[in-house]
């Protein structure tokens, strides 16, 4: 943790900020031409919600206190700092590498800020269960981060995506992990837009993916050839 809040403070941001690729000291390992080791923040909220799935599966409210809620606060902290207000009130996280790594040092990318909304979700959750008040902030960004739809209904990559070719799945892990986009007529769109537009050369978590999201919003024919592909 200790190293996190370093490597936030140097970024010029609050809380804990969590390497893309650690050492054994916790310091950010990934090699200095690759910008997801600069940019790929996501990372940060993934830390976050594995404690609070953690917690889900065990109740351990002892290490909940003692352990795992002064990480949960910090990335929370971070979040709050990293993010940017707009005029219009709502807030944009910028400048990021998603789980589309395509797109480098692109605003608002779906993944990065559905993974933002869910570990400040989780980390008013830990707060609650634990007789600590939050304050406001933490819900104030979690209910107003930029998340749009293109002119087709699906949901948009980032803000200046355009129908680009995209390295893996993004966009549709926000109905599954992350269960932010729950309605099925939306799931089934943001699939069907997105799927054909996956490399060929990405990697196979995409087709595991997808045969969940299949099963769960299509019932699809094609889920036993997805699970195999990945």
């Amino acid at each position: 943790l200790e190293k996190a809040r370093q490597k936030a403070y140097g970024y010029g941001y609050k809380g804990a900020m969590y390497p893309w690729e650690s050492d054994n000291t916790g310091e950010e390992a990934t090699p200095s031409w690759a910008l997801t080791g600069t940019f790929e923040h996501h990372i940060t909220a993934d830390v976050g919600i594995a404690l609070w799935n953690y917690f889900r599966v065990t109740h351990d409210t002892v290490w909940l206190r003692n352990k795992a809620y002064a990480v949960l606060a910090e990335i929370a902290d971070f979040w709050v700092s990293r993010a940017e207000k707009n005029s219009d009130g709502s807030w944009s996280v910028n400048n990021v590498v998603g789980a589309n790594e395509f797109a480098p040092n692109v605003n608002d990318n779906a993944f990065t800020n559905g993974s933002v909304v869910t570990v400040l979700n989780c980390a008013t959750k830990a707060a609650t269960v634990l007789g600590i008040d939050p304050g406001n902030t933490w819900n104030e960004v979690a209910g107003k981060l930029r998340i749009s739809q293109m002119e087709n209904g699906a949901t948009r990559e980032h803000s200046e995506y355009a129908g680009e070719i995209i390295k893996q799945a993004d966009v549709n892990l926000l109905s599954y992990p992350l269960e932010i986009i729950k309605d099925k007529d939306q799931i089934r769109l943001d699939l069907e837009y997105y799927e054909p537009r996956i490399a060929p050369e990405g990697p196979a978590m995409s087709h595991s993916i997808f045969s969940v999201w299949r099963d769960g919003a299509c019932g699809c024919h094609s889920i036993p050839c997805k699970f195999i592909i990945s």
